[in-house]
């Protein structure tokens, strides 16, 4: 999101929550696409654990779809979310969330913009 993956949170390349029992960030694309794949880079300067537990969802509307959970592992930077395979969960933005402190220093989302929506 930032375009910097450095994992230093004094290089303005990291965020975080304030740390309660539902936090989240959500990315609104504000457009439907088929997402396949959320990369998240992991703070490295500091509390690297924070980002475990983390849940990456798709949402559309009001129904949210869950991808997967970020399992911390001491030394790994950079964590990868399938969202639905090569086909993709249909949504309009990316929510991750848990309970406590996330901290996210970049997350780059994969997927195809959808341009014809047919109803059958």
């Amino acid at each position: 999101v930032s375009t910097q993956s450095t994992g230093r949170y004094s290089y303005n390349s990291c965020t975080h929550t304030v740390g309660g029992s539902n936090d989240w960030r959500r990315l609104n694309l504000g457009q439907q696409y088929h997402f396949s794949k959320v990369v998240s880079y992991n703070r490295q300067d500091c509390c690297q654990n924070r980002i475990n537990g983390a849940t990456v969802s798709t949402v559309l509307g009001s129904q949210k779809t869950e991808c997967g959970t970020v399992a911390y592992q001491g030394g790994t930077n950079v964590y990868e979310i399938v969202c639905g395979g090569t086909t993709g969960n249909l949504a309009d933005s990316i929510k991750i969330e848990k309970s406590g402190i996330i901290t996210l220093c970049e997350v780059d989302v994969y997927g195809s913009l959808i341009t014809d929506l047919y109803l059958i």
